[in-house]
C-alpha cells in the first residue's frame, strides 16, 4: 500500500472561502489508504481576489502552488503540497473545474482528476511531478484535461496500467511535457489511454517501460502527436514506444529512437489499429524476436510518409516490419535495407526496402 501524507479534497464552494468552513457539506472520502485526512477549509490559505485580479504568477512570491477556480478565486496550495516527500506523497483530488498552477520545484504529489482541469507548470525540467516510485501521478476519468510545462518522473503502476497517467473517456491536451523513467507492471509505462482523444506537441518520452506500450498504450480512441521524441522505451511484450489496440494514431515531425522490445515490435505493436507517421525518423529500434520497427496484426495499417528508417533490427525476422496480417504503406520514405515480412500460413510477402521509395505491402505481396 502506498503511504501518503494526506488526502486533499477540493469540492464546490470551498475555493472561495477565507478560512471558515464552507456551508456546503463535502462528499465523503475514503481514507482507508491514507495516514491522515486534511480538510482544505482550514489548511490552505485562500485569496478571494476578483476574477480580473487573479493573475497567477510564480514570480510574485505569494505562492508556489495554487488552484484558480472558474470564478477566478485563488486557493493557495503551497503549504499543503509542500508536505509531500519521496517517502510520503500528497494525494490531491480535484472535483471542480479550474486551473492548477505549479511553480518550479519537485512536487511529490498524486492527482485524481474528476473535473475539467488545466495544469500549468514552468517548463520541462523546472516543474517536476515526482512519484518516487510509489504510485501513479495522474488519474483522469470522463473529463477534459490540459497539461503543459511539466516533467512527470519516476511513477509506477503496481500490477496496473498507466505509470504516469491513466485516462479513460477523456479529452487530453498535452504540450511541452516530459515523461521520464515511468513504469507500469501491465501496459503503458507513461500513458495508458482508454477510449480517449489525445492532441499533443513537444512531448519527450525517455526510458519508460511496461509489458506493452513502453511509452504509451492506447485502447480505442485516437492520438495526434506533433514534434515529439520517443526514446529508449522498453516493452516486455510489444511496442516499446507505442502499443495500440483498436486505435487511430497520427505522429508528425517526430523522432522514435533506441526503443527495445523483449519480444516483438521495437517501436510499435499494433492490433486492429491504424498508425500514420509523417516526416518521422525511426532509428535504432529493435526487438528480440520480430519487427524492429513494428509488429502488426489483426489487419492493422502502418503508413510512413516522407519518413526515414535506419539501423532498425529484429532477432528473427522483419527488421523493419513483421506481422501475420495487415498493410504497410510507404510514401516517399527512405528505407535502409529494412525487411518487410507479412505472413499468414502459405500466403505472405517478404520484401527488402531500400532507398527513397513508395510501395504497399500486404499478404498478397508488395508493389
Amino acid at each position: 500500500m502506498r503511504r501518503t501524507s494526506g488526502t486533499i479534497l477540493l469540492w464546490a464552494g470551498l475555493a472561495g472561502c477565507t478560512g471558515d468552513k464552507a456551508e456546503t457539506t463535502p462528499p465523503p472520502t475514503d481514507t482507508a489508504d491514507t495516514e491522515t485526512t486534511t480538510d482544505t477549509g482550514t489548511t490552505p490559505d485562500t485569496d478571494t481576489a476578483a476574477p480580473d485580479e487573479a493573475t497567477p504568477s510564480c514570480t510574485n512570491g505569494e505562492w508556489r502552488a495554487a488552484l484558480i477556480d472558474a470564478d477566478g478565486q485563488v486557493l493557495d496550495l503551497t503549504e499543503t503540497l509542500n508536505a509531500g516527500t519521496p517517502e510520503s506523497l500528497v494525494d490531491l483530488i480535484l472535483i471542480e473545474p479550474g486551473t492548477l498552477y505549479l511553480c518550479a520545484g519537485q512536487w511529490y504529489i498524486s492527482l485524481d482528476i474528476q473535473a475539467d482541469i488545466t495544469i500549468i507548470g514552468e517548463g520541462i525540467g523546472a516543474t517536476i511531478l515526482d512519484a518516487a516510485g510509489r504510485g501513479r501521478l495522474i488519474r483522469a476519468d470522463d473529463v477534459a484535461l490540459s497539461i503543459s510545462g511539466l516533467s512527470l518522473v519516476d511513477a509506477y503502476a503496481d500490477r496496473e496500467n498507466g505509470g504516469a497517467l491513466h485516462a479513460t473517456n477523456t479529452i487530453l491536451s498535452i504540450t511541452d511535457t516530459a515523461f521520464i523513467d515511468n513504469a507500469a507492471y501491465d501496459n503503458g509505462g507513461a500513458l495508458y489511454l482508454v477510449d480517449s482523444a489525445l492532441i499533443a506537441s513537444g512531448l519527450h518520452f525517455t526510458s519508460n517501460q511496461a509489458n506493452s506500450g513502453g511509452h504509451m498504450y492506447l485502447s480505442g480512441g485516437s492520438a495526434a502527436i506533433d514534434g515529439s521524441q520517443f526514446t529508449t522505451g522498453t516493452a516486455g511484450n510489444m511496442g516499446a514506444a507505442v502499443a495500440a489496440e483498436g486505435a487511430l494514431v497520427l505522429i508528425t515531425d517526430s523522432v522514435l529512437s533506441g526503443n527495445f522490445s523483449n519480444l516483438v515490435g521495437g517501436a510499435f505493436g499494433l492490433q486492429d489499429s491504424t498508425v500514420d507517421l509523417r516526416r518521422c525518423d525511426l532509428t535504432n529500434n529493435s526487438a528480440d524476436d520480430y519487427g524492429g520497427i513494428a509488429y502488426i496484426t489483426e489487419d492493422s495499417t502502418l503508413t510512413l510518409t516522407e519518413s526515414t528508417t535506419e539501423d532498425n533490427d529484429a532477432g528473427y525476422g522483419g527488421g523493419g516490419v513483421y506481422g501475420d496480417s495487415g498493410t504497410v504503406v510507404s510514401q516517399k520514405s527512405t528505407w535502409d535495407d529494412a525487411v518487410i515480412h507479412l505472413e499468414n500460413q502459405d500466403i505472405g510477402s517478404y520484401y527488402i526496402a531500400t532507398g527513397t521509395i513508395s510501395f504497399t505491402c500486404s499478404l498478397t505481396g508488395c508493389q
